[in-house]
């Protein structure tokens, strides 16, 4: 069985419920330097926009969380129609995707997590993730002896992960058409997690 990888959604839902944070894969640190010296070009917004930003990064270890399959919203989200797939598929999906986090790496579609705002473009982002995070899949997949990764990434997401290290060490890279890892327009990703849908649906029916 495959190792899922997706990309995060900068659209997040802004409802929560009482619960803590739950993360499938932890790591010793996180980007917390980088997190709380945004700027508003980092985060892409101003004035009140900026500032619930800032507020919600501030307060993430106690805020209240939602499941990650919940808290990322917008065009891919709403084009994998999570809710819609048979009971059987959205358990595998929990436990097999993963989504690029750049707050807490890799996210599972069961992890519960709180808003956050957070783009890849920050400076710094890459070169503090792509190390962990080539590690953590490639435990990942040794840990549960799988040898195949299926990835939804476009290119700013795709080079946050040392793919020549994981090939060398006999991991599979299977990328669903359209896979031209740098066009990543909304029609583009809408196919991938159309495709996606249909995959997980179909291996349940």
């Amino acid at each position: 069985m495959p190792l899922l990888l997706l990309p995060p959604s900068e659209w997040k839902r802004s409802w929560w419920a009482e619960w803590p944070i739950q993360l499938t894969i932890q790591f010793e640190t996180y980007p917390e330097d980088i997190l709380f010296g945004a700027t508003q070009n980092d985060l892409k917004c101003t004035w009140k926009r900026f500032e619930a930003a800032v507020a919600a990064n501030r307060a993430y270890r106690t805020a209240p969380v939602l499941p990650a399959r919940q808290r990322y919203t917008w065009v891919l989200y709403k084009a994998l129609d999570f809710t819609s797939l048979p009971q059987t598929a959205q358990e595998y999906a929990m436990k097999k995707c993963f989504v690029l986090s750049w707050l807490f790496g890799l996210v599972s579609l069961a992890d519960t997590i709180p808003d956050y705002k957070l783009p890849i473009s920050v400076k710094g982002l890459r070169q503090f993730w792509k190390p962990v995070l080539t590690q953590a899949i490639f435990t990942r997949l040794n840990e549960y002896n799988e040898g195949t990764i299926v990835s939804l990434l476009s290119w700013p997401y795709s080079a946050c992960i040392d793919w020549k290290f994981l090939k060398k060490a006999g991991i599979d890279i299977d990328i669903p058409t359209p896979n031209d890892w740098k066009n990543h327009t909304h029609m583009i990703k809408k196919r991938r997690w159309f495709w996606l849908h249909d995959t997980l649906l179909s291996t349940w029916l």
